[in-house]
């Protein structure tokens, strides 16, 4: 498959399905540790909640969303990609999107997601903080970054090679 070039673009209401099944699978992957209970709970917020309170961006045709990326105020609510398309640039694209947003941006991470982890070091984040996940008890690190540094690392100048893992 060949990922979309297209820039990011507004959520459509016919995203949303797809959009939770990629929410669900990346919580699986990304925090083994989180009960089925609380996936299936965050998928329906994710509809209901998240999605309206927040600037949300995807990348894919209508209906079959390669990557997205939601962001409320200054914090990256969630940036989740396909893993059939990860390794591409969609999570790079997505968060220099998020960087033309505010000047600072930060984002929570659960500990244990050493590729998520790996991801945001590679584009400026550092930790700013540990904190326990109140509604799993799993610690989860504060990472902040400059936006202007964020897109400096996602410059032509300054490109990243691909992340491992594909984010």
């Amino acid at each position: 498959m060949i990922a979309s070039a297209r820039p990011p673009r507004a959520v459509l209401p016919r995203d949303v399905a797809a959009l939770c099944t990629l929410y669900g699978a990346a919580l699986r992957g990304g925090a083994p540790a989180l009960p089925e209970s609380f996936i299936a709970a965050e998928q329906g917020n994710l509809r209901t909640h998240y999605l309206p309170a927040t600037r949300s961006r995807v990348i894919g045709a209508p209906g079959t969303p390669e990557g997205f990326i939601s962001v409320h105020g200054a914090e990256v609510a969630g940036l989740f990609v396909d893993p059939a398309y990860q390794g591409r640039g969609i999570g790079s694209r997505l968060l220099a999107w998020a960087a033309t947003t505010a000047p600072e941006l930060h984002v929570f991470v659960f500990t244990e997601n050493r590729p998520a982890r790996a991801f945001y070091a590679a584009r400026a984040f550092a930790p700013a903080g540990e904190e326990i996940h109140v509604e799993t008890g799993l610690p989860i690190l504060r990472l902040e970054a400059a936006s202007a540094r964020i897109l400096d690392r996602l410059s032509p100048a300054g490109a990243l090679p691909p992340h491992p893992r594909g984010i």
